[in-house]
């Protein structure tokens, strides 16, 4: 609302909408749906895809979050980008993915999940380095610039990043990419290509 933001928070529902938590679990993060009149009826020619979209009249967003005590929304991450550690913890890659970003070495980033050799879940992030920031650090062209060279700026951001989270979320396998991840067509990183 204006004048009443609240930092992290997408605001409160219009008065026209309604807004809450599918399923919450013990810290009040579930599935965020909707319902009003601006939703939309569905999809056309395709009954099965509206009837897993909108379900008793509410749309599942697919976004996960929680709403505090006063109305206000915050969005933790996509449902389909959870990450169960094998504790049964859950872990929003969005919100590794902006402790990573707080560093200038790293010009972006994805984390996904990756199977152990045990069968568990763990984090793997694939960063691409600010490469001209590192060839302006090391003082070499950037055709110069080694694994070594990346290695040395981004793996102390990897440690200082696992030492601030909780340590079921710590990432466990790092893939430094000299190349810009791959986007969509509206420069969103394609999450299902890193999670392969």
């Amino acid at each position: 609302p204006p004048g009443a933001g609240r930092f992290g928070s997408v605001g409160k529902a219009l008065p026209n909408a309604e807004v809450k938590i599918d399923q919450p679990n013990e810290v009040g993060v579930g599935e965020i749906i909707a319902r009003g009149p601006m939703i939309t009826p569905g999809y056309d020619d395709n009954p099965e895809a509206t009837a897993e979209l909108i379900q008793d009249g509410w749309l599942h967003t697919g976004d996960l979050g929680r709403i505090d005590s006063d109305g206000y929304l915050f969005i933790v991450g996509r449902k389909k980008s959870l990450i169960v550690s094998a504790a049964g913890k859950n872990i929003y890659p969005e919100e590794i993915e902006g402790e990573l970003l707080k560093s200038s070495f790293v010009f972006e980033t994805i984390v996904v999940s990756k199977m152990s050799d045990s069968g568990r879940e763990e984090v793997a992030a694939f960063i691409h380095p600010d490469m001209e920031l590192i060839s302006r650090t090391v003082g070499k062209e950037l055709s110069d610039i080694t694994r070594a060279d990346i290695k040395t700026h981004l793996d102390p951001v990897i440690k200082e990043v696992n030492n601030r989270i909780a340590s079921y979320k710590r990432i466990k396998h790092v893939t430094y990419e000299t190349e810009e991840l791959a986007k969509t067509s509206t420069r969103k990183i394609k999450r299902f290509l890193y999670q392969k």
